[in-house]
């Protein structure tokens, strides 16, 4: 989690269309909702 805090100004938050939740993704990398583990 510390490095989350380091990397905290290169995410934003996006909303899965998938699930609904709110979750902080690296803009410049694809990434898995893990929560319901699609792909954004």
């Amino acid at each position: 989690m510390k490095s989350y805090f380091k990397i905290r100004l290169f995410t934003v938050n996006i909303k899965c269309g998938w699930c609904g939740k709110e979750i902080p993704v690296i803009t410049t990398r694809p990434t898995k909702c893990p929560y319901c583990g699609m792909t954004l």
